[in-house]
């Protein structure tokens, strides 16, 4: 008789290691799936989501924990100043506080007595993420040993198209990206649509203000220092950067790529936990381009319009991150044939009319494809001709404002739908992934 396909863990999820690696060697048949729904290689997929989801959870949790002890340590040392009289502190503080409850981010204060508590910030939330890199790489180890058996197995049952499907997961080609290197998207355009300067010299990366056109080195980069292209005081100076092809950018604490003021061209370029932030007037373009566990932000205190950040992306891989917090005034973005993988959307604050922003040029995401995502209805209104696999809707947690109406409609497979306060103003709908006409997401790489 064979032995039951066994389940992954519901429980003790940062600990699914060993008990993953020991249920794969009890592995010996597939029979047991199919009295389930759809196929082998759906079935093991959604076992490997929801197991995914079950070991992050406690992790995220963590890592909200960690930040609000932070925010609770600055606004202890705040109350300490502020009774001594010490105004500067204070507005020091306030400026660390104000900056990190917007975008997660530190470095809004100069106070000495920072130091120390954005090092230890740092050192909890390294924890967190190694934890999460570690959760993930046994539950992949496991994902993948069992398709590499339904591959013989389904084979051996005269199943061919199971098989190619299931093959097709472990060379990258189908519901999920594989879990190797991350690598940027190589079809779509072909040619950078940009003439860029020659490479600055390394000494770039030792950071600085640039107001020369520059472009960075090609090759694998660790910034430690933050990159600021052009300049609003004491006059605005505008400037471009460029990033080539080739490129990979990741950013230890204090690295940062900031566009001041000026215009972000970037083709087929990895950013690798990286940090890419712009200001009022800074808009970025990005092509061709992957991005794993990667912060976008505006990052400046300048405001005077509306969507005073721009971000487009063409044909481009996101995975982990996306912007942690954003709202229309500083944030607009227009994003075709991407494909997002395991983005948590935060809920997008409308600081004007949702109906009369949503699915313009200034807000929408078109033709693209999301994977094992969490997206908010406000988020979903900005979407047009998109598709959603092993996704979560859900209510934003206040609301939006919104005046005039918009439609969206999802096409949805294995998707989880606990939207249950939609406006009035707002006509949504989701259907099966089956009705789908098109192409959506990035070409593979």
């Amino acid at each position: 008789m064979r032995k039951p396909i066994p389940k992954f863990p519901a429980k003790h999820p940062l600990k699914v290691g060993l008990s993953l690696l020991v249920a794969v060697l009890a592995f010996s048949g597939s029979s047991s799936l199919f009295g389930q729904h759809g196929g082998p290689v759906a079935i093991l997929t959604q076992q490997y989501e929801e197991a995914r989801k079950r070991a992050l959870a406690p992790i995220e949790d963590e890592k909200k924990k960690i930040s609000d002890a932070y925010l609770a340590q600055l606004m202890v040392m705040e109350r300490e100043y502020a009774a001594k009289g010490s105004l500067e502190p204070v507005l020091e503080l306030q400026k660390e506080r104000e900056l990190f409850e917007t975008s997660g981010e530190t470095g809004g204060g100069t106070l000495d007595a920072l130091r120390v508590m954005r090092e230890k910030l740092q050192r909890d939330l390294a924890a967190s993420e190694a934890k999460t890199a570690k959760a993930v790489a046994d539950l992949e180890e496991v994902y993948r040993t069992r398709l590499e058996q339904i591959i013989v197995e389904q084979t051996k049952a005269g199943n061919i198209e199971e098989a190619k499907a299931a093959k097709a997961i472990l060379d990258g080609g189908s519901t999920r990206p594989p879990s190797g290197p991350l690598v940027a998207p190589t079809s779509g355009t072909q040619r950078s649509p940009w003439t860029a300067p020659a490479p600055a010299h390394e000494s770039v990366f030792d950071g600085g203000i640039f107001h020369d056109p520059i472009t960075l080195p090609a090759g694998t980069h660790r910034l430690r220092n933050k990159i600021s292209i052009g300049s609003r005081q004491p006059a605005p100076r505008f400037n471009d950067i460029y990033l080539v092809e080739g490129t990979k950018i990741s950013c230890a604490e204090g690295g940062e790529i900031f566009l001041a003021l000026g215009k972000g061209n970037a083709f087929g370029v990895v950013f690798d936990s990286a940090y890419v932030t712009a200001g009022l007037n800074g808009d970025w373009h990005f092509i061709n381009c992957a991005f794993e566990n990667t912060r976008l932000a505006k990052a400046d205190g300048w405001g005077g319009k509306h969507q005073a950040t721009t971000w487009r992306f063409e044909n481009c891989l996101i995975q982990g991150s996306f912007f942690p917090k954003w709202n229309t005034q500083d944030v607009g973005y227009l994003v075709e044939s991407t494909t997002f993988d395991g983005v948590k959307f935060p809920d997008l604050e409308y600081r004007a009319d949702a109906g009369g922003l949503a699915q313009s040029d200034v807000l929408l995401m078109k033709n693209c494809r999301f994977r094992s995502c969490d997206l908010p209805l406000s988020v979903l209104i900005t979407t047009e001709n998109c598709v959603f696999e092993q996704c979560t809707f859900r209510d934003d947690a206040a609301g939006f404002s919104i005046a005039s109406s918009v439609e969206v409609t999802v096409f949805s497979t294995n998707s989880t739908n606990r939207i249950r306060n939609v406006p009035p103003q707002v006509k949504f709908e989701i259907r099966d992934l089956k009705e789908f006409r098109g192409k959506a997401g990035a070409e593979d790489p």
